[in-house]
């Protein structure tokens, strides 16, 4: 009897585990890596600091990111406001299958 309660016990607690939302670090990294995709898909290369062009060196100052300040493109964690995560939550929250991408942040 002892087993069958430790192993309902233990299929509640993975079955609870199993569906936990993301963190806010997660969250500012799915929306950094959104986009940053996004930026490469429209824009070409270099959206970040960070990211390499296609000979394979450092955008650094050629990013658009250090050459447009207000381009909106989010490269770094303190880029993404509470406010946007608070809205992907909330997206989150309606559609676990569809989470927004950076143009929900544009209208």
């Amino acid at each position: 009897m002892r087993l069958v309660k430790l192993l309902a016990f233990l299929l509640v607690f993975i079955a609870i585990t199993a569906f936990t939302y993301p963190s806010d670090y997660e969250i500012k990294q799915r929306l950094i890596r959104a986009s940053v995709t996004e930026y490469l898909n429209e824009d070409g290369n270099c959206p970040c600091p960070y990211s390499k062009d296609p000979w394979g060196r450092y955008c650094k100052d050629r990013s658009a990111y250090s050459s447009q300040p207000r381009s909106g493109i989010l490269c770094y964690p303190f880029d993404v406001d509470k406010m946007m995560i608070i809205h992907y939550k909330e997206a989150l929250y309606r559609d676990f299958d569809n989470p927004p991408t950076q143009d929900y942040y544009k209208k």
